[in-house]
């Protein structure tokens, strides 16, 4: 069980740091850091799992402008 554990924390950072990169790259093309925002959802906001391809589709970026 704590393998999975792991995983899950493991998998929450590398969300978290997939969101960062992108607001960066927004921030290094122009956009205003304080119109951003973001948040990795790691295992918790996860995408259709009976999709055939749920993981891929489970490692994307959405994000808003405000």
């Amino acid at each position: 069980m704590l393998m999975k554990k792991e995983a899950k924390n493991y998998n929450q950072k590398l969300s978290a740091k997939r969101a960062e990169v992108i607001k960066q790259l927004l921030v290094d093309r122009g956009i205003n850091a304080s119109q951003l925002s973001f948040e990795g959802k790691g295992e918790d906001k996860t995408v259709n799992a009976n999709s055939s391809n749920a993981r891929q589709l489970a490692r994307r970026v959405t994000f808003e402008l405000k």
